[in-house]
């Protein structure tokens, strides 16, 4: 009985948030994209609803710790994730970044038709400025020249003379050149900056390294055998007053290189990633609609891998043709001057087709700090897409982690979603491992469905201090899925160290369980502990509050003698005592969510979620009448602003909830001493 009322509350709230959908929008005085639930919600009074629970910040709002990424956690739309305090428009005109005037502030920000797309594209696959889309920047100054004159950025190459190839040879202490010499003289270098970026050469923070430079010749010059030219696809474009606002991504590429070390099993695609060229998109396609629909439905995707699988014989057999590789979107602005544009940014669109849920800001030995990225499967170039596993870093996706299978396509299940992810030093080598788990639905070859399961995923940090990256270690993933059951984080980790043979144990009593649970745990990678009381019966969840925020926190819940673990991305979290309601808020640059999880079956699941920003770019952009362009989505239709706060609130009465937070922990020794 008490299920069917809540599914009834749940089908009401959606309906609610539909029915608001045309109804009032704020007034004056009253902040458009003012942050509804993060943690660094704005007072009462800086959103214009003086008193209104809805926009007060959650008491225990995490500190900034070692890792420097508190503000990230509660990163509210229009916010950098940086933990900067500044919305993102402000954080780009304190970087100097060209911003737009009052008066084009005011001008309708338009989409372009396919023509003047075309044209613009047409623009950036030029020699002179595909290099300006080789490094990420939110200002001029930051444009990597090297890049951008890799291959000459459309200066005419042509023997050099004697004496110069003398003095060349001099400068670069060889007897010979192995490889053709790139040749820019000075005064082009100079003209194409003014141009395209606004800037000299001397206002650049990354110049010409590792170039040489023969001041007679007035020239800048640099050996390599290949070329960096990569051309683009626009997606989409905008323009405000002169200012163009254009998505891309890069046309698919695969060196011979790339090739093999893909058949070593080495690197995947990490090795176009991570190279030269300093972009990550060389690699497949990735999805189009990721945060509208999130991932298509189990019974969806499985039509569409039924209609695959009645394709010939040849197809079948020629799966290594079939390529689902995360290929990210890029968002450049540019600005017109006269007859030409002006590179203003170029950055990556990473919330496009983010799994939010499950990305972390981490600290990975030796590699540094990286945003962990999982991104959802673009079914649209394979129905049977996996999802990729990304890391960002400076701001860029630098590689992405090797599939379960080649392409990036599974022959036998249609991915649902991240379960867990978990970084660890399983081995004690000093590098830090990453563990994940998802879910799947299983398919036959004809596209029925025929269960569904879980799939771990080990990878082994490579520590080699010229090329660390992270790589599937296969043999010790294929025995994790083997012998490990239930599949979550402790019984993989326990398995991987030896402490068990993988197979959980059966408990008599939650006591007994949470404490068993607690002595398994390597306790330097928490806080503290605590136990909430969720559902109507009497037994308690277990809360595990990582040491860091990527570690995050733990819920576990037990059942019947077994234990099942849900992560959350954010540390602190509320929840409704006894109603089976608990809810997390998190954010990234422009986007905020806000997920509402129940216990079903002995798990916490996701119940109902919404999310709320600027969809439609990576920052946030304004109307024609100056307010912010924010986009409200709640169970994945779109809804006003008020909507979608009658609809949050009809499910999760914040009134009345409890806040988690690092005041509430126990120590271990007081957790097992409260378990006896």
């Amino acid at each position: 009985m008490k299920k069917k009322i809540r599914k009834t509350i749940a089908f009401a709230a959606v309906l609610a948030c539909l029915l608001c959908a045309c109804g009032p929008e704020p007034g004056a005085g009253e902040a458009e994209n003012a942050p509804l639930f993060g943690e660094d919600a704005p007072s009462a009074g800086d959103a214009g609803e003086e008193g209104d629970d809805l926009f007060s910040a959650p008491a225990g709002a995490e500190e900034a710790d070692g890792s420097g990424q508190a503000a990230a956690e509660a990163a509210p739309a229009g916010q950098d994730p940086a933990g900067a305090g500044q919305t993102a428009a402000a954080a780009q005109n304190a970087s100097g970044q060209e911003s737009l005037t009052a008066a084009e502030e005011n001008q309708a920000l338009t989409r372009l038709d396919a023509e003047t797309l075309q044209n613009m594209e047409d623009y950036l696959n030029g020699m002179e400025n595909y290099g300006f889309l080789l490094s990420c920047y939110e200002k001029p100054e930051d444009i990597d020249l090297s890049m951008v004159f890799y291959s000459g950025a459309g200066y005419p190459q042509g023997k050099l003379e004697d004496k110069e190839e003398k003095l060349l040879l001099d400068r670069m202490d060889c007897e010979e050149f192995v490889t053709p010499v790139t040749k820019v003289p000075e005064d082009y270098i100079q003209d194409l900056l003014a141009r395209k970026a606004g800037i000299t050469m001397e206002e650049s923070v990354k110049g010409l390294d590792g170039w040489s430079h023969i001041g007679r010749y007035h020239a800048y010059y640099h050996a390599h055998g290949d070329t960096n030219y990569r051309k683009v696809d626009c997606l989409d474009g905008w323009q405000q007053g002169d200012t163009f606002i254009l998505h891309y991504r890069e046309v698919p590429f695969a060196s011979p290189a790339i090739e093999a070390a893909e058949k070593d099993g080495e690197t995947g695609p990490a090795a176009a990633q991570t190279g030269e060229t300093g972009t990550a998109a060389q690699a497949g396609t990735g999805n189009t609609a990721a945060q509208e629909t999130a991932v298509s439905t189990a019974a969806e995707a499985a039509t569409a891998a039924e209609e695959t699988a009645e394709s010939t014989a040849a197809e079948e057999t020629a799966g290594d043709d079939r390529s689902a590789w995360y290929r990210p979107t890029y968002e450049v602005e540019l600005k017109k001057t006269g007859s030409e544009y002006r590179f203003c940014s170029n950055i990556l669109w990473v919330q496009k087709d983010l799994i939010e849920a499950q990305s972390y800001h981490a600290e990975l030995e030796p590699l540094g700090d990286v945003f962990f990225a999982p991104f959802y499967p673009d079914t649209e170039a394979d129905p049977m897409a996996d999802v990729s596993f990304g890391l960002v870093m400076d701001n860029d996706l630098k590689m992405t982690l090797n599939p379960m299978e080649e392409g990036n396509v599974r022959r036998d299940r249609i991915f649902t979603g991240v379960d867990a992810v978990d970084f660890t030093d399983y081995n004690g080598d000093g590098g830090t491992d990453i563990i994940t788990v998802c879910s799947y639905q299983l398919v036959d070859g004809r596209g029925n469905r025929t269960g569904e399961t879980r799939e771990a995923r080990v990878y082994t940090m490579k520590t080699d201090p010229d090329y660390p990256m992270p790589l599937l270690d296969r043999e010790k993933t294929e025995a994790v899925n083997s012998h490990v059951e239930p599949l979550n984080i402790t019984n993989i980790t326990q398995y991987l160290t030896g402490k068990s043979d993988g197979k959980a144990k059966k408990y008599s009593s939650w006591k007994e369980a949470y404490a068993g649970q607690l002595r398994s745990l390597n306790q330097d990678e928490y806080k503290g502990f605590a136990l909430i009381h969720l559902n109507e019966g009497r037994t308690p969840a277990f809360v595990q509050y990582g040491a860091t925020k990527a570690k995050g926190t733990t819920i576990v819940v037990y059942r019947n003698g077994s234990l099942d673990e849900t992560w959350l991305n954010r540390r602190d979290f509320e929840y409704l005592e006894y109603e089976n309601l608990l809810h997390s808020s998190s954010g990234i640059d422009n986007l905020s969510f806000d997920t509402i999880y129940s216990i079903s079956r002995g798990r916490l699941k996701v119940s109902v979620q919404g999310y709320y920003g600027n969809r439609h770019f990576a920052r946030d952009r304004k109307n024609a009448d100056g307010t912010s362009g924010c986009q409200y989505f709640w169970e994945g239709g779109e809804v006003s602003r008020n909507g979608y706060r009658d609809g949050f609130h009809f499910v999760f009465d914040r009134s009345r909830a409890k806040k988690f937070t690092e005041k509430d922990l126990i120590s271990a020794e007081e957790m097992l001493e409260k378990l006896k």
